[in-house]
């Protein structure tokens, strides 16, 4: 049996992961990156409440107003989110929100994310207005088996057996 798929919402301000099924998320944390000024070190998501001067911190987000702007913080924050979760990227799909009006542009950096970055056998995109109007737990589990999948480098809905 194939492994539940991985649910991201990452938000402009949060990001939640969990797994499909799962009646909450597993995994909340701020959806950005900080390095300390003057140093080299970076923390990512939930690693910055391990300083209490958040002044000292410079932040940098990966969405503004729900678009990606900033691939490689995305990366990093779903990087973290992943090991959170614990799973495993190359045997898992995963569903992702976004914004309505999520520009090409955006959809493509995010999928090359996903697909040659972790390497995500398929991918469903769900707005994120969808999630919070309904039960992530009965989308998700009826939806599961519609993900698309990566052919070409174009993406194709294919269902899932």
């Amino acid at each position: 049996m194939d492994p539940p798929a991985v649910v991201i919402d990452a938000g402009t301000y949060e990001v939640r992961a969990g797994l499909a099924g799962d009646d909450a998320p597993r995994y909340r944390a701020p959806n950005c990156t900080a390095r300390p000024k003057q140093q080299l070190q970076v923390l990512v998501a939930d690693e910055i409440y391990t300083i209490k001067n958040h002044a000292q911190l410079e932040f940098s987000r990966p969405l503004e107003r729900g678009v990606l702007v900033h691939a490689g913080a995305q990366r990093d924050v779903f990087e973290r989110c992943f090991s959170k979760v614990q799973c495993t990227p190359r045997d898992s799909r995963i569903v992702v929100t976004e914004c309505a009006v999520n520009p090409p542009s955006a959809r493509k950096a995010c999928d090359e994310i996903l697909f040659e970055d972790f390497g995500f056998l398929g991918r469903m995109r769900l707005p994120s207005a969808v999630c919070a109007a309904a039960k992530s737990k009965e989308i998700l589990e009826d939806r599961e088996r519609h993900l698309a999948t990566q052919h070409g480098g174009k993406p194709a809905e294919k269902r899932l057996p």
